[in-house]
């Protein structure tokens, strides 16, 4: 499974073939971006293919789809899965839009802080985080009581490896 870093390193790659607008007010879109990303932004999609949750993410499988439901519902019916399509589309391109300039707002942030992105083989300070999560959140990472997981408990049992 890829990690945030791991995503960050590869929308980098991206983000370093944009060429930014002249003035430092005007930002650029997320189509305008996505053209002069290239290949870099379809690397990053297909890293998050990889994960699990979106592994069932498949277009040519949502056409097969479409195509089967509006035969079952007959030519009478077709505008409406077409209107289905369509608005689901568009839902889909404003949460993209939105998240886009959430994570260019964030970014921007982020480097006014002195944010950078890690290197591949940068070590992770855990105690660090752990802290720092402390601090942000008023908790640690792992919380014994808030994470508790019966399912652990039932392998302890079971005489499985259980715990943490």
């Amino acid at each position: 499974m890829p990690t945030s870093d791991d995503l960050m390193r590869l929308a980098r790659v991206c983000a370093d073939q944009i060429t930014p607008p002249r003035k430092t007010t005007h930002f650029p879109s997320f189509a305008e971006v996505e053209e002069q990303c290239g290949d870099g932004f379809e690397e990053l999609l297909a890293m998050l293919h990889e994960e699990e949750l979106f592994q069932p993410a498949d277009l040519d499988e949502q056409e097969r789809l479409v195509e089967a439901i509006k035969a079952a519902l007959g030519a009478s019916r077709e505008d409406l899965i077409e209107q289905l399509v369509d608005n689901q589309a568009a839902q889909v391109w404003l949460q993209q839009e939105g998240a886009f300039h959430l994570g260019l707002a964030v970014g921007l942030r982020l480097a006014e802080e002195g944010h950078t992105i890690r290197d591949e083989d940068e070590p992770d300070d855990l105690e660090e985080i752990e802290a720092e999560d402390a601090v942000r959140f008023g908790k640690y990472r792992y919380d014994p009581v808030r994470d508790y997981d019966e399912d652990e408990d039932k392998e302890d049992e079971d005489g499985g490896s259980g715990g943490r």
